[in-house]
Order: structure tokens, then C-alpha cells, then sequence
């Protein structure tokens, strides 16, 4: 669970180019802290795509501290269909020599970048090849088919792969996709998810997610699609909307373990909210992990065709010893957090 994604991406150099995608955007924290780290990477041209309502409203909030908008960076609005929200949250960053590129759940806020308990998937050309650089350059594509007159951001998107500047570009080999994304159409991510994970019996799911339907929708639905012998739930022990009648409906035989991380600080250890998202099944000895920024909500799973919630998810397989250490034992459970949340009028969003 990496709590602060800037220190990787200020270790980087020579970046020429960043496309970054994140549901909400804090102005002067982009300004005041996360271009501050950009910079040392070798300050590159940036745009971001954002979710319209969201950007709107922190714009509206933040307009007099602004000075660099349009000029430093470039914020790029998407809209869903409407009740739904772009979600996706990655960041690319490229250079003549090198690309990098991080796919996870954290948004482009201090709680996101620096503070949350959040999940990332970092990939290199060097250590992973140029197939997963390709599916993201597919998906930007994709989702700049729903922005008007996008020529302009698209030659952006194009520049950070440009072969003439770029000398890691090249012929990707085709295989089983890495990223699973929806950007408003296609079939639903749950179906997705499914695929990737295959039809065999699992031997233990485990979900890991802060928000939830109040009526545990989409949480019935996954275990329901996915047949397994065990599973658990994991959720932050403070600010999750798994309510009872949620849990009652959808968690039957379910371990539930409320959770969070701690970070070290000179007044004593602190705790960040586990904003983290991820599907895994674990088969034997191995584990597949399908990781990034999908809650267990309708509006992120269950949708096909225009409705539904953009989102970008990572698939890692790795080995089951390895996902226990690195991912379950990360998040040790809170005791005494038992007590669920009671039901409130922000439970009944499917937005999230």
C-alpha cells in the first residue's frame, strides 16, 4: 500500500511528457506541492483528464489561488453519462529514453497522492514491456472520443509516444491485456473482471473497498459471478458506506475485517484512510490481483453500454504468499471497529 506516489515520480528523470487521469483535482495542491515534484523529474508538459463536475466545482473553489492553468498544465474535463462520473485514476510519464506508468486508486488531491492507504501498479518499458504502454495509449484514445474538438490534447497524447523523440516506442506483441478499463461502453467491468479471473472455482475472493451500494448490489453480485469456497471483505474502519442492511444482504459467510494503515510521525503514528480497491482470487499457490480505481458499487461493476462509471483496474499475477505479505498484511484489522455506519442519504449514490 504505497501512501506517497510524488517521492517515486520526483527519483525519475529526463520526463518529458505526463497525462495523468484522476476523478477529482485539488488546485493548489497540484500547484503548491505535486508540480513542485514534476519538476525534478525534468518538469513536463501535463494534462489532465478529470471528471467535469468534479473540476468544475474545485476550480469554482480555488480560481483566485490558480496562476498556471492552460499555461504549466492543462485540465481536460470528461462527462459520463449522466448519474455517472469519470473515475480512472494513472499516471503516464515519458522521455526520450524511458516511460513509466502507474495505474492505481489514489486522485490527484494530498489524501491521494500522499496520505490515503491506495493501491499502484507500476510498469517500465525496461521491466515490462511496451503491451501495457499501448493498452493505456488505447484507452486515452478512447476516452478522448467523448471530448469536443480533443485534436489539440490528442497531439499531446501522441507526442508522449512520438518515435522521432522517444527511442523506447516500438511493436508491441500481442497477449492477455494487463489493463481493464471502461470508458462508457462494452460490457460491464464485473464481466471483465470475471474473464480475467476465469470460470475454475476460486479458493478464497478477497475485496478490498471503501464504498458499497446500501443495498450490497454490486458486493452480491461479484460473489455470486465468481464461484469460490472462502472469502473476505476488507474495508476501512472509519469512512466506508458498507452499512448493516448491506453487509446482512451480501456478506453471508463472508470474514469481514475492518482495516487500516498507520503512517510514522514525529507525534506518534498516525492513520490514513484505506482508500485502496481490488478484486483477488486466489487459486492454490497463485494469486490474481485485479487492482486500481473501482469501488464495489453498481455504478463502477454492474453497468453495460453508456451507463456506468469510467474506470481503469491493473491485473497482477503473482503468487499467493506474495499477495498475502504485500497486499493483506498491509492493512492489519482494527479492533474494536465492529460497529458498521447507520444508513444516511449519501449511501443511496451510485457515483462513486
Amino acid at each position: 500500500m504505497r501512501a506517497d506516489l510524488l517521492h517515486q515520480v520526483a527519483d525519475l528523470r529526463d520526463v518529458t511528457n505526463a497525462v495523468l487521469l484522476t476523478h477529482n483535482v485539488d488546485f493548489a495542491f497540484l500547484q503548491s506541492v505535486a508540480m513542485t515534484y514534476l519538476r525534478r523529474c525534468g518538469d513536463p508538459a501535463l494534462t489532465i483528464l478529470a471528471d467535469a463536475d468534479c473540476a468544475a466545482a474545485s476550480y469554482g473553489a480555488q480560481r483566485e489561488l490558480l496562476d498556471g492553468i492552460g499555461t504549466r498544465y492543462r485540465v481536460v474535463p470528461i462527462r459520463m453519462h449522466p448519474g455517472f462520473v469519470f473515475h480512472p485514476k494513472a499516471l503516464l510519464l515519458t522521455g526520450p529514453q524511458q516511460a513509466t506508468l502507474y495505474v492505481g486508486s489514489g486522485n490527484l488531491t494530498f489524501g491521494g497522492m500522499r496520505q490515503n492507504g491506495e493501491v499502484w501498479s507500476r510498469y517500465t518499458v525496461a521491466e515490462d514491456g511496451l503491451a501495457v504502454f499501448e493498452e493505456f495509449r488505447a484507452y486515452v484514445s478512447n476516452l478522448l472520443s467523448r471530448v469536443p474538438l480533443a485534436g489539440s490534447i490528442m497531439s499531446e497524447l501522441e507526442d508522449a509516444y512520438d518515435p522521432q523523440t522517444k527511442l523506447w516506442t516500438g511493436t508491441a506483441p500481442a497477449g492477455e491485456p494487463t489493463l481493464l478499463g471502461r470508458a462508457g461502453g462494452g460490457a460491464s467491468l464485473l464481466d471483465t473482471l470475471a474473464a480475467a479471473i476465469g470460470p475454475e472455482p476460486v479458493d478464497e475472493l478477497v475485496v478490498c473497498s471503501p464504498y458499497f451500494d446500501v443495498d450490497g448490489d454490486a458486493l452480491a453480485a461479484l460473489r455470486a459471478r465468481i464461484p469460490h469456497k472462502n472469502s473476505l471483505l476488507l474495508h476501512p474502519s472509519r469512512g466506508s458506506t458498507l452499512v448493516p442492511e448491506a453487509w446482512a444482504r451480501a456478506g453471508e459467510g463472508m470474514v469481514r475485517r475492518p482495516c487500516e494503515i498507520r503512517h510514522p510521525h514525529e507525534m506518534g503514528d498516525r492513520p490514513a484512510f484505506v482508500h485502496a480497491k481490488l478484486y483477488a482470487a486466489i487459486r492454490g499457490d497463485d494469486a490474481i490481483v485485479i487492482q486500481g480505481s473501482a469501488n464495489c458499487t453498481r455504478a463502477a461493476l454492474l453497468m453495460e453500454g453508456a451507463r456506468g462509471n469510467a474506470e481503469l483496474m491493473a491485473v497482477v499475477r503473482t503468487s499467493a504468499a506474495t499477495f498475502r505479505r504485500d497486499w493483506i498484511d498491509k492493512l492489519p484489522e482494527v479492533e474494536g471497529a465492529e460497529l458498521l455506519p447507520a444508513r444516511s442519504e449519501e449511501h443511496t449514490s451510485e457515483l462513486q
